[in-house]
């Protein structure tokens, strides 16, 4: 998948994309929340995506694109605080089958 596929995943799902950031990086930001991918996920198609509470300085990485909400209760459930760098091979990685729950049924406090 390329960039612009992706930055159309991240619209489609409800984020706000930030053109020209870094040819390095594509974000999307919704309020306090934003969804990186790193320039990686793309050319080598691995398909990992970092969440990050910018208020709460905590993250986590998912192998989907969520909607902001599914964002926010993810990180309430999974959200580490952030090193410096990330070190994907020993963060949270969550698997899709964890977006997959009717977000209402999770927490109330997201509605």
């Amino acid at each position: 998948m390329d960039r612009e596929a992706i930055e159309q995943n991240l619209v489609d799902a409800g984020w706000e994309v930030e053109g020209g950031f870094a040819e390095e990086l594509t974000i999307g930001n919704t309020e306090d929340l934003c969804i990186l991918v790193p320039q990686w996920a793309w050319q080598d198609e691995v398909p990992l995506y970092e969440l990050y509470d910018v208020e709460k300085n905590i993250g986590c990485w998912a192998w989907v694109i969520p909607t902001p909400l599914q964002a926010a209760i993810l990180l309430e459930a999974y959200g580490e605080p952030t090193p410096n760098e990330w070190d994907y091979t020993s963060s949270t990685q969550l698997r899709p089958e964890a977006l997959e729950h009717d977000p209402g049924q999770l927490d109330s406090g997201f509605k």
